[in-house]
């Protein structure tokens, strides 16, 4: 049975569901990554950044420079063994600016991982760690949880599967995320499409 907290991310997971904007998106998505599921063609990659980065909101500027930055990286080996590093090789290395140094995608790396490997890279933003932090407050699952902290991979990973743990969930990453993402978006107040 799930816990409360557990019954209420099932609400929000459904709420998420039932919205044919949200649905639309992630069905084009799955399609995309499906059809072009190699990294190593400057082409398929680019197409997949343009398409994650305008329907998750991602903030890429140059999507040409970083779509060139993924693929050349040996991304495919990595996320053929499940290897989290791969959200490293994706989040810095690109030579996109922000003021005074480089810009860090970790957000945009996780997606982009997640819609290669759901089974293995759970996504982050910054809704989604609000949730997690909300929940932790609720029905603690780990201790000391931070934003900061979320924005280590590893660490992000192993709190996401702590709350799925502890409130009894046995979902895959996609509807945990949509359930976080959500209630994110109601505690911070905003409710839109996809990931910001």
């Amino acid at each position: 049975a799930l816990t409360p907290a557990g019954r209420l991310l099932n609400s929000w997971a459904n709420k998420f569901a039932e919205d044919l904007g949200n649905r639309a998106a992630d069905r084009s998505l799955a399609k995309a990554f499906k059809t072009y599921p190699r990294n190593n063609s400057l082409e398929d990659v680019l197409l997949k950044v343009a398409l994650l980065n305008t329907l998750y909101r991602g903030g890429v500027l140059d999507v040409y420079k970083l779509a060139k930055h993924i693929s050349q990286q040996d991304l495919d080996r990595h996320l053929r063994n499940g290897d989290i590093e791969a959200v490293h090789l994706l989040r810095k290395g690109h030579g996109i600016p922000t003021k005074d140094r480089e810009r860090d995608f970790y957000s945009f790396a996780t997606k982009y991982c997640h819609w290669h490997r759901p089974d293995i890279f759970p996504m982050y933003d910054t809704y989604v760690a609000v949730a997690l932090e909300w929940l932790n407050r609720k029905q603690p699952f780990v201790d000391s949880l931070s934003a900061e902290k979320l924005r280590d991979y590893v660490t992000f990973v192993r709190v996401v599967n702590a709350c799925r743990s502890a409130l009894k969930l046995d979902w895959g990453y996609k509807r945990l995320d949509q359930a976080l993402w959500m209630l994110g978006q109601h505690i911070e107040g905003v409710l839109g499409h996809r990931h910001g």
